[in-house]
């Protein structure tokens, strides 16, 4: 990716200084069919598009800090995780809501992380489109803002697996926003207590996978 990085994409001007927050890519997705990779960087709030394998970018979409024409949906996702494309062929995310462009450091946007689906402009002019968003404040038992990882998967029927990566809930929630299952995660300390714990990602197994996972053929 450094290929399709320029200074700018990485630098916040300051002042007289230049601040530089320490990024990273955190998930990416192939399209096989279409021969397209995504890729998600979560300090510089920016989701890269490219031809595979010719690495050739296609799209910037995230935050635009610096006025830079390229990038489209600015404020739409910050620090976003785990971007992928459904079978409606819209792009969606777990957005965790956390500016750091502006200081250098984690810094809540609106205080709730969200899931986001979006569509990807069809023609030249068109903006990255926000058609569905989940927000993540269930209730008073996790956190609604997860300030590092999560994740989203697509179930075969549709329904969104959703982890909150540092907020200690997972759940699945149905394209009409209701909540079929919902789970806040714990550990037992060596005292023996119980006590919040954070994931990174979640991933389901279908029914019909599991056969294969149990009885591999030989």
């Amino acid at each position: 990716t450094c290929d399709h990085l320029t200074d700018s994409d990485i630098f916040t001007p300051s002042g007289n200084k230049q601040i530089r927050p320490a990024t990273h890519l955190n998930g990416f997705y192939l399209d096989k069919e279409k021969h397209v990779l995504y890729t998600s960087h979560r300090d510089i709030s920016r989701i890269i598009k490219a031809e595979y394998p010719s690495g050739k970018t296609l799209a910037h979409y995230g935050q635009d800090y610096t006025h830079d024409q390229r990038i489209q949906g600015d404020g739409l996702f910050y620090s976003q995780h785990n971007c992928r494309l459904g079978k409606d062929g819209h792009l969606y995310l777990f957005n965790n809501n956390v500016r750091t462009r502006e200081s250098g450091r984690d810094r809540p946007a609106d205080g709730v992380s969200t899931i986001l689906i979006l569509k990807e402009p069809e023609d030249a002019g068109q903006p990255l489109q926000k058609v569905w968003e989940y927000t993540c404040d269930i209730d008073i038992h996790a956190k609604a803002l997860s300030v590092g990882g999560g994740g989203v998967q697509e179930l075969s029927g549709g329904d969104l697996l959703v982890c909150m990566g540092a907020s200690h809930r997972n759940f699945i929630v149905t394209r009409d926003k209701k909540i079929v299952w919902n789970v806040l995660a714990e550990m037992k300390t060596h005292e023996g207590a119980w006590v919040s714990s954070s994931g990174y990602r979640v991933s389901a197994v279908e029914a019909g996978d599991i056969p294969k996972l149990l009885f591999p053929k030989k």
